[in-house]
């Protein structure tokens, strides 16, 4: 069941100089250009390619000679930094770049330095750009997005990778520092491989995802501070969340008593009541994606699976979720909506307090039957007198009929807000984070990563290469527009 879980005031400066010593590389960032115009440009700069390009593809040498001829060489990139960029696209012990990668080149050129990809393009064909406006490149022409957006690009290199925190079949997760952030705050990054998106057909709901991330905050979600990508790869960095998972201290601790779990289930109702005003259905609410902070208060991450536009019961087809947890209309195959949550919120909180979920079976076609017909049984702590307002919840919340499960009537989230199991908490002051946890993930210094498992803390933090070499179709298909993020709250830097 292991899963990942997962501003600077604008500056103006002089128009690039047209003397006869060379282009020079213009400090602000050009004009968001139309998809067009954009064609034009990549158009104007294969002709560069070709003209630098022996019949393999454009070596190092030949990049570095384009850039002494663009005067991007000599004050403005070293040869050391052209070579670097060279290295870092290229495949394995490839020699030469075809024209895809020469422009990912471009990418990261313009990176090192702070400008887009446009100046890069502008200074390699002598095309003249508009140089009034803030800027983005081919990969992010929202404009809705543009003023959340620094002049320079963040970039794996602009991030110190300090620890492995998770890893699954899209990518890993790391902790991470800005380097530019005076307070050193310590993040987690989330990155996706392109082309396995594509195989398991995922690439719609990751960017759902960043969608959401971006848009919703909320004390008991996991926000998003930054995203960018690559050709090959998506990065999503977010809030850290130093206190690990709920599944890391279930293995530990086997069960959780009843007030910690009320708090929890608590903390869960306001997070998935929030997602489900935006008519958003979460779809995968575990033990691996409910994350604590190191005050012991809980977190949803992993937007992965989120649908949008549902309403009440029904809106949503998509067989998706983790086995554990799927409600049985999903099983079905009867289209869910907003139920499928509350019921994952059921079996989550019985797991908790009896260490494992209601149906589970090692078998998983025999777990599918259980979650289908076979009655609810109270096992362990739930079995005892201690719990009788906990049976009574569950009971609501795991109600085989969607229509009739607690949280699906005309009152929502408030139905659940308001049964008996909750009348000790005041949800205002929940929102608020003034009940003090009864469980505080221990630490022993900043960046201590001892709440995470061994076996990925232990491996070395790097980001690693890609050796799927997506084809020109598929390039197109993951350009993903507007996805460059940055929150306003963010400290970029130069």
């Amino acid at each position: 069941m292991k899963s990942i879980f997962n501003r600077k005031k604008k500056e103006t400066a002089p128009p690039p100089s047209s003397s006869s010593g060379g282009r020079r590389l213009s400090n602000v960032a050009l004009s968001a250009v139309s998809e067009g115009e954009m064609a034009e440009l990549n158009k104007a700069l294969k002709g560069v390619f070709d003209k630098y390009a022996e019949k393999k593809g454009i070596t190092v040498d030949g990049l570095t000679a384009m850039c002494k001829e663009c005067s991007l060489v000599e004050g403005k990139l070293t040869e050391a930094e052209v070579s670097l960029a060279f290295a870092k696209v290229k495949l394995k012990k490839s020699t030469t770049l075809n024209f895809d990668r020469f422009q990912e080149v471009c990418r990261a050129l313009a990176s090192t330095k702070g400008v887009t990809y446009q100046n890069i393009i502008q200074l390699a064909t002598g095309q003249d750009v508009n140089t009034d406006l803030e800027s983005t490149d081919h990969f992010d022409v929202d404009p809705a997005l543009m003023m959340s957006r620094q002049k320079k690009r963040l970039t794996v290199e602009d991030f110190d990778l300090l620890k492995v925190l998770g890893k699954g079949g899209f990518g890993k997760v790391m902790l991470v520092k800005l380097k530019t952030d005076p307070e050193g705050e310590l993040l987690a990054m989330k990155s996706l491989r392109k082309a396995a998106l594509i195989k398991r057909k995922q690439l719609e709901h990751t960017e759902t995802e960043r969608k959401i991330a971006q848009t919703i905050h909320h004390p008991f979600l996991v926000n998003l501070r930054y995203a960018f990508q690559t050709v090959d790869k998506l990065y999503l960095v977010l809030d850290y969340m130093g206190g690990g998972e709920i599944f890391f201290w279930l293995q530990k601790q086997r069960r959780f008593s009843k007030n910690r779990v009320r708090l929890y289930m608590a903390q869960m109702t306001l997070a998935l009541e929030a997602l489900h005003k935006k008519d958003i259905v979460y779809r995968d609410l575990k033990s691996e994606n409910t994350l604590l902070d190191l005050k012991g208060n809980l977190r949803l991450t992993d937007f992965g699976l989120a649908k949008e536009n549902v309403k009440a019961t029904k809106g949503a087809a998509t067989f998706c979720g983790t086995p554990e947890y799927l409600a049985p209309e999903v099983l079905r195959n009867e289209g869910h909506g907003k139920g499928v949550d509350w019921w994952a919120m059921g079996t989550l909180c019985y797991e908790m307090i009896h260490g494992l979920p209601p149906f589970y079976d090692q078998n998983m076609q025999k777990m599918y039957q259980k979650v289908l017909e076979e009655k609810l049984v109270w096992k362990g702590p739930l079995a005892t007198d201690e719990h009788e307002d906990t049976r009574e919840i569950l009971s609501g919340l795991l109600h085989r009929k969607q229509d009739q499960r607690l949280g699906c009537g005309s009152e929502a989230a408030d139905e659940i807000k308001a049964h008996r199991f909750f009348a000790s908490l005041d949800f205002e002051k929940v929102l608020n984070k003034e009940y003090e946890p009864e469980f505080v993930p221990p630490i022993a210094h900043e960046g201590d990563v001892s709440n995470f498992d061994k076996e990925f803390t232990n491996q070395r933090a790097m980001d690693s290469v890609v050796t799927t070499n997506l084809d020109a179709k598929e390039i197109e298909q993951t350009k993903f527009e507007g996805f460059t993020f940055t929150d306003k709250g963010g400290n970029m830097g130069e």
